[in-house]
């Protein structure tokens, strides 16, 4: 067990006035015990007590290291395609459901924060799908704060028409993605876009393809790369100002493959976004039936991180088979 801590947690004491001298103690100056969850120091003999968690993203979490290496194992064996949920934890690790709630969103927390060192070493090129999917809604009240401004124009729109203003709202949560078809995608999760009761999901906006920066992953010569849409003129418009060949097709017209002469022979020769399309049925899968969208009436902020775990796990897995070890070893990279 003590051959696994060094790789999951980067146990350290923090620098306070009580305990200085304490915080440049080594590693190595500190006692562990069996049965302590305080790490103690004996270098300058001032017994100052830290908890063996204190630096790591389980800090608060109150429980020994076996019983988190517990929770992790189990962690490691549960369905890759779903959410992991807390009932799993709670059964197989006998813990408690906070618990297991509290060591489920540090993971997802960690999984979420993996995905900026993605972002920052991706070079997409070759043939190259784009695409935007809704994963939710949910209703907002015509007082609601935080989305003041679109209620406003919403409601001079109705105003316009001279039809009844509504009592509430459907907030759609947009998600946009890029991806290589041999390779996994990058996900960016939008504002909430607001629309009339009974009315269907918005499609993407120029101002969201602009701010999801997804075509800066764009990288490589630009005869062996090319864009495929579906059909939307705010992909087709951001892609043709960067200089990007794009070949787009049309799914309001029931046209979902395409076939094309490519300026270059590395680039498929046929059009289409079916490879994003199967990312969001996995993501929609992986998604929880029972995820809460709104919280205080705004977006709740564990929907992004669950997107975006969703990203680092499928990040992960495209590599090939890992058995529940070799996923062990993938969390200590981010944990």
């Amino acid at each position: 067990m003590k051959k696994l801590l060094p790789g999951f947690f980067r146990t350290s004491l923090r620098a306070s006035p009580e305990g200085a001298q304490a915080a440049k103690a080594p590693l190595s100056a500190l006692k562990w015990t069996r049965n302590s969850m305080h790490w103690r120091c004996l270098k300058t003999g001032c017994g100052n007590r830290v908890p063996w968690n204190a630096n790591s993203i389980f800090q608060g979490l109150r429980c020994l290291p076996l019983v988190l290496l517990r929770m992790l194992c189990v962690y490691a064996q549960l369905d890759l395609c779903s959410v992991p949920r807390a009932a799993d934890v709670v059964q197989h690790a006998r813990v408690g459901r906070c618990k297991a709630s509290h060591f489920l969103s540090a993971l997802r927390r960690a999984g979420a924060d993996a995905t900026s060192e993605l972002f920052q070493n991706a070079a997409l090129c070759g043939n190259l799908e784009v695409d935007a999917t809704c994963i939710g809604k949910f209703h907002v009240r015509s007082s609601n704060v935080h989305y003041a401004a679109q209620i406003a124009k919403l409601n001079q729109k109705m105003a316009k028409k001279k039809l009844p203003m509504p009592k509430s709202f459907l907030a759609h949560v947009p998600v946009l993605g890029i991806r290589e078809r041999s390779g996994p995608p990058y996900i960016w999760v939008g504002d909430p876009v607001l629309t009339l009761p009974k009315s269907r999901p918005p499609t993407e906006s120029s101002q969201q393809v602009a701010s999801s920066k997804l075509f800066d992953l764009v990288k490589g010569r630009s005869r062996k790369r090319c864009i495929f849409p579906d059909g939307n003129v705010a992909w087709q418009s951001a892609a043709e100002a960067r200089g990007l060949p794009v070949e787009p097709v049309t799914h309001q017209l029931r046209v979902f493959t395409r076939p094309y002469s490519p300026a270059c022979t590395a680039i498929s020769a046929l059009a289409g976004t079916q490879c994003i399309d199967r990312s969001w049925e996995g993501l929609k899968q992986f998604l929880p039936k029972h995820l809460v969208l709104k919280v205080q009436g705004a977006l709740n902020e564990e929907v992004p991180k669950t997107v975006h775990q969703w990203m680092w796990r499928t990040h992960v897995f495209h590599e090939g088979y890992l058995s529940p070890a070799d996923f062990l070893n993938k969390l200590r990279t981010i944990v």
